[in-house]
C-alpha cells in the first residue's frame, strides 16, 4: 500500500484500513449524523519515494474542495490504538485549530509518533510484542469552534441502569474533558423524553452556567438513539455544539458493561 484518501462519509472502510476513529466516522455517517467534513488519508509507515508528496497533493487538493473550511483538526487513527492488549491512549498526536498551510506538517508528524520513542518505550515497558504498522491513517477534519462538547453514554456506564442516560460536558472544547483536566457538568436524563433526572455542575473556569441547555440535552440523547439502534449496541458518543449547531464526532461501544461486543469492525 501506498497512499490512499477517503473522504469522510458512509463509504469510508473498516478499522483495519483506516483505524477505529476513521472507521467510528464512517459509522456516524451511515446513520445519518452531522460529522465534520474532511477526509482520511493512509500513508505508509515507511518514507517510500514520492509517496509523501503525493499524499500532500492529494490532501490539498481534497481540502481545496471544502467551502467555507478554514481550520481543521488532524488526528492519528493509528490501528495500534485499536489493540486489546494495550492502551495507546495520549501517546498518538491530536492537532487542533490547525491552518490550511500547516495541515500537512501535523499530518507528517501524526505519522511519525508511530515510530516515536515513547510509544517504544511503553511497548517495552509494557512488555507487548506489537509490530509497527506497515500505515497510518490520518484524519483530517473541518475544526468545530466549540461553544460546549461532551460525551454521551446511552446507558449508565457505572451502574449499567437502562433507564439512564448520561451526559459529561463543558464550555468550549471537549480536549479537556477528555484528558481529564477538568470536572465537566454531569447530568443523568431519561432516555425517552431527555428530562433530566441528576444534574452536578462541573468544574467550570469562570463559565456562567451549565454547559447545555434544554434543547442541546434532547439533541444528544436524540444522537445516542439514533446510534444505538444504527449500532445494535450501546454507545459513547463524542459531540460538540458550535452555538446551536450539533456535531457527532466519535462513536464507541461501552466496552466496561457486560454485554458490550467484543471486536466492532465495519468492512
Amino acid at each position: 500500500m501506498f497512499v490512499q484518501l477517503f473522504p469522510i462519509g458512509p463509504l469510508l472502510p473498516g478499522r483495519r484500513i483506516v483505524g477505529g476513529k476513521a472507521a467510528g466516522l464512517g459509522q456516524l455517517s451511515r446513520a445519518g449524523a452531522p460529522v465534520p467534513a474532511g477526509a482520511v488519508v493512509v500513508l505508509p509507515t515507511q518514507r517510500v519515494s514520492g509517496a509523501r508528496n503525493h499524499a500532500r497533493g492529494l490532501i490539498v487538493q481534497h481540502l481545496a474542495g471544502l467551502r467555507n473550511v478554514e481550520r481543521f483538526a488532524v488526528r492519528s487513527s493509528t490501528l495500534l490504538e485499536d489493540g486489546a492488549d494495550a492502551s495507546y491512549a495520549g501517546m498518538f498526536e491530536t492537532f487542533l485549530d490547525v491552518s490550511p498551510d500547516d495541515v500537512w506538517d501535523a499530518v507528517e508528524a501524526c505519522v511519525e509518533t508511530t515510530s516515536s520513542e515513547r510509544v517504544s518505550a511503553y511497548q517495552r515497558g509494557s512488555h507487548v510484542e506489537t509490530e509497527e504498522p506497515d500505515f497510518v491513517p490520518v484524519v483530517v477534519q473541518q475544526m468545530v469552534a466549540a461553544t460546549s462538547a461532551g460525551v454521551g453514554f446511552s446507558v449508565h456506564p457505572a451502574t449499567e441502569r437502562g433507564d439512564v442516560m448520561v451526559i459529561e460536558a463543558v464550555h468550549g472544547l471537549g480536549d479537556r474533558l477528555v484528558s481529564g483536566r477538568i470536572t465537566p457538568d454531569l447530568y443523568e436524563v431519561h432516555p425517552v423524553d431527555g428530562s433530566v433526572i441528576k444534574f452536578e455542575m462541573g468544574e467550570q473556569h469562570g463559565a456562567r452556567g451549565a454547559a447545555l441547555d434544554r434543547d442541546q440535552i434532547i439533541a444528544v440523547v436524540e444522537l445516542m438513539r439514533s446510534m444505538r439502534a444504527a449500532l445494535g449496541f450501546e454507545v459513547d458518543v463524542e459531540f460538540a455544539f458550535e452555538d446551536n449547531v450539533l456535531f457527532a464526532l466519535q462513536v464507541r461501544a461501552i466496552t466496561t458493561i457486560a454485554h458490550a461486543p467484543a471486536e466492532v469492525d465495519v468492512a
